[in-house]
């Protein structure tokens, strides 16, 4: 099969194999975009190579996923992951606002806020005040997890 390729993009092919151990050729790509006059995407100028390991957030592994490997043997669907920082929509420090990412049918709204954690006091926990910030990055060490004061992990967030 010859692959002709009339994009920017570089791609990667190679033999995977299905659930029924068929062999089938796979070709893998990987595409940068910035969003123009907030709306619309424009082909970035500099595209990266595909990830061959993935990548972290964070030394050895520790942090949240930031580009997974562009090789794996069965995929039935695309990935679509999205490095992001909402910025805030008065252009001045905020304590938090409604953010929100389409593609596609997909839509997927939250609110993000400045950082705040939670502390002990008498009787128990209290969650400090919101700090006012102009921008805040999309990923799971912003998001609510993490360890607790006897060092175990949330379960749906390890690393927040």
């Amino acid at each position: 099969m010859e692959l002709v390729n009339n994009t920017p993009f570089v791609p990667l092919q190679y033999e995977s194999i299905d659930k029924q151990l068929n062999l089938f050729g796979t070709t893998a790509i990987r595409g940068a975009f910035d969003i123009a006059h907030e709306k619309h995407l424009t082909i970035a100028k500099n595209q990266e190579s595909l990830v061959l390991i993935d990548e972290y957030f964070g030394e050895g592994g520790t942090g949240s996923l930031r580009y997974q490997n562009s090789t794996v043997p069965y995929k039935p669907r695309t990935d679509l992951l999205i490095e992001a920082t909402a910025y805030s929509p008065s252009r001045i420090a905020c304590k938090a606002w409604e953010v929100g990412v389409v593609a596609g049918p997909i839509k997927k709204r939250f609110q993000v806020t400045g950082p705040r954690e939670w502390t002990r006091r008498l009787g128990g926990f209290r969650l400090s005040e919101i700090e006012p910030v102009m921008s805040v990055d999309i990923r799971y060490e912003s998001a609510f997890g993490g360890k607790d004061s006897t060092g175990q992990s949330h379960l749906h967030n390890p690393v927040g």
